[in-house]
């Protein structure tokens, strides 16, 4: 079985949000992170478990896949 990619996302406004919803509407996990962390934490606390806020130096720092919205 293939392992999935990291997924995350920086920017929360209305394109970033629905790249979200949709990612786990389809059971994917994705690391949010916004300009402030408490629009990430909105976002994780509206859509639930597969979603993990993270400041933008965060995901700078790690090797994952990054759309820039």
């Amino acid at each position: 079985m293939t392992q999935k990619s990291q997924v995350a996302v920086i920017g929360m406004g209305n394109i970033g949000a629905a790249i979200v919803t949709n990612l786990t509407k389809g059971k994917r996990s994705v690391i949010v992170a916004d300009r402030t962390i408490e629009k990430a934490n909105q976002l994780s606390q509206r859509l639930g478990s597969l979603v993990q806020p993270a400041t933008i130096r965060l995901i700078l720092q790690n090797d994952w896949q990054i759309s820039w919205r």
